[in-house]
């Protein structure tokens, strides 16, 4: 790679970045847009419990998203953190997974406007377990080809890609769930626990079978 290609690369990743992160911003913005608002019987009687326990599930679905959209976002700093430079398949495939997350939200707006629509729960699972996996996959493409810092070590490269294992794995499970009822829907997510705890040990695992090869 000629210093001029470098260059370029290098510039695109840090517009890459930027972009991503003003996407992600509005997002969560986006989210809070969701959230139920009182009828004006309920702000005359300053009733808000009430609009709240009206709104139960819009809400829990709300803060579902929320946590979901932060954690991508912690993944998307986390990546751009290590990498040196990037190529238009890393750019193309991280606004791809944006996208997804996108139509993850419409598909949030949807839900709420249906009041848990089996397609709408569906479409919310598949297109969180398309970002989920993007991600990982360009974990993995940009660590082959060799895009990452010279000091990020692969202990902690592994410790990394793990973390973006729970939340498509998950997404995935939900997708049956989507047809028995939101209720459960909303249950499933709770899968996020032990899935995370099941990466968190092959993660450890992963590292100490990494340190034995290179030690001996």
């Amino acid at each position: 790679m000629t210093p001029a290609e470098f260059a370029r690369n290098k510039n695109a990743l840090h517009r890459l970045q930027t972009l991503i992160d003003v996407v992600y911003g509005l997002m969560i913005l986006g989210i809070f847009g969701l959230l139920p608002h009182p009828t004006q019987e309920q702000l005359d009687n300053r009733d808000i419990l009430g609009m709240f326990s009206e709104n139960l599930v819009s809400l829990v679905t709300v803060f579902i998203g929320i946590v979901l959209i932060i954690i991508y976002w912690g993944q998307s700093i986390r990546q751009f953190g290590n990498l040196e430079r990037v190529d238009s398949k890393v750019a193309t495939l991280s606004i791809v997974q944006v996208f997804a997350l996108l139509m993850y939200l419409y598909f949030m707006k949807m839900d709420n406007q249906t009041e848990g629509d089996e397609f709408t729960l569906l479409m919310e699972s598949v297109f969180m377990a398309i970002a989920g996996f993007i991600g990982i996959f360009n974990w993995e493409y940009c660590r082959k080809n060799n895009f990452f810092d010279e000091h990020l070590t692969e202990e902690e490269s592994y410790e990394t890609v793990y973390k973006f294992y729970p939340e498509p794995i998950v997404a995935a499970l939900t997708i049956p769930l989507a047809f028995i009822g939101s209720n459960y829907y909303m249950v499933g997510w709770l899968l996020l626990i032990p899935v995370t705890m099941i990466m968190n040990k092959r993660k450890k695992k992963k590292i100490e079978l990494s340190k034995k090869v290179s030690g001996s």
